[in-house]
């Protein structure tokens, strides 16, 4: 995506949400930020309680409680006064950096609690304006020292995670669930995150069902009801109903009554409704039940409504999902090649052929930070690099930010290199230490 149009659409993002652009002519009001960093950490406390100066990183948010320290620790230099120049005429909720590239937001993560803590960040709509720098901690006062474009994918990666667990419903296509302690406010902040992962890293949650996005986009679903339906429901169930759509009769009728049922369905089907029930259904599963989110989400969505067409979505929900041939190709590795290389060249390629649909974005992940094929992904290739290691500390090596993954070149045997690269991933925990 160009400046331009990254441009284009954060000046429309914050229209939408109602904050000024302090841009253009204020920049003849005032000078230019230069490298400036604001390192924001998020606390929580209990109800008439003064604010914790040091709290426990692992308390877990309270969003109803939420208080947001900006800025808790800054590095401004010589244009702290200027910036805090903003902050008194707009209040810290509305001051905005005139230029996207010279404010950077510092964003405080503990693993474990991603989801809550990314929406309070995102909470506040300057945000989709600012760069963003991860710190993500792994324990009390461990910050991993990874940093960079990889470590902002694997937050992204592992919000959507969480948020498909948590706040979805769905098989293949997720559709989001009304919670008690979700308002406005915390869907709001989703459809920010939505944008931003898509502006900064290109990451777009092709999770939700997109009858979901094309109503946030477009204001009605262009997608077949149908077929996000069959991909939204139990693939047993989708064969149990097609063989009901194909000849009724020799359908199990049982086992038809018993998914009907579960989808609050109490109608008595037969061979000339089945379809419209169904149909009925889907309708109110995808369209009518997530339109509390819909609404919450269009206006933050609104500046991809012109610039993203319903044919380039469909493109992107079809092109980012990783499969064996798209992470084969992605595989970039010189032509010499010694023979203790090539061996684990063939093994790796052996074992991305072994993997199922989970494991091969579990694989995408550790090298990259994305369980998508970004497109920044798909252009820097992922680039296969050797070290001798003695057995007894081998293991794989991966540099998220530049798409590098290193590997030993004296495995003996594929099993031997399934074993040991298949402990890595199932762990599901992949520490960045390596700035």
């Amino acid at each position: 995506m160009s400046n331009a149009v990254k441009n284009d659409i954060l000046s429309e993002a914050l229209k939408s949400s109602g904050i000024m652009d302090i841009s253009g002519n204020e920049d003849e009001k005032h000078e230019t930020l230069n490298d400036t960093t604001c390192e924001q950490e998020v606390f929580f406390k209990q109800s008439n309680s003064t604010l914790d100066p040091d709290p426990d990183p692992y308390l877990l948010p309270n969003l109803d409680l939420l208080e947001t320290t900006l800025p808790l620790h800054v590095n401004f230099g010589s244009t702290s006064n200027l910036f805090n120049d903003y902050l008194d005429q707009y209040g810290a909720g509305e001051a905005m950096a005139p230029e996207y590239s010279n404010y950077t937001r510092i964003l405080k993560i503990h693993q474990g609690n991603v989801l809550k803590e990314m929406i309070a960040y995102f909470k506040d709509p300057q945000i989709i304006k600012e760069n963003l720098s991860i710190k993500r901690f792994t324990g009390p006062s461990r910050p991993e020292n990874g940093e960079g474009s990889g470590l902002l994918r694997d937050v992204f990666t592992e919000f959507w995670s969480e948020f498909y667990l948590e706040c979805t419903n769905g098989c293949m296509y997720k559709v989001p669930i009304l919670r008690h302690d979700f308002q406005e406010e915390e869907w709001e902040a989703v459809g920010r995150i939505i944008l931003k992962g898509y502006l900064d890293v290109g990451y777009f949650p092709v999770g939700i069902s997109p009858t979901i996005i094309e109503e946030c986009l477009y204001g009605k679903f262009l997608s077949s009801l149908l077929e996000c339906f069959f991909h939204y429901i139990l693939q047993s169930e989708v064969k149990c109903i097609k063989e009901a759509f194909e000849d009724f009769t020799s359908a199990d009728k049982e086992e038809l009554d018993d998914i009907l049922g579960s989808h609050q369905s109490h109608s008595i089907s037969t061979a000339e409704n089945i379809k419209p029930l169904i149909l009925e259904i889907a309708n109110k599963e995808l369209v009518q039940d997530p339109r509390f989110v819909v609404d919450a989400w269009k206006n933050v969505l609104k500046p991809l409504a012109h610039r993203v067409s319903q044919q380039e979505l469909n493109s992107l929900y079809q092109s980012v999902v990783p499969n064996t041939k798209k992470v084969l190709d992605l595989l970039q590795f010189s032509d010499a090649l010694s023979s203790g290389q090539a061996n684990t060249i063939r093994f790796m390629k052996t074992f991305i052929r072994e993997l199922d649909s989970e494991m091969i974005k579990l694989f995408l992940r550790y090298c990259t930070g994305s369980d998508l094929i970004t497109k920044d992904i798909e252009e820097s290739k992922i680039k296969i690099d050797y070290l001798h290691m003695e057995e007894n500390i081998r293991g794989p090596i991966a540099h998220t930010c530049g798409c590098v993954l290193q590997l030993s070149d004296n495995f003996k045997s594929l099993p031997q290199f399934r074993s040991e690269f298949s402990n890595v991933l199932k762990s599901g925990v992949f520490i960045m230490d390596i700035v």
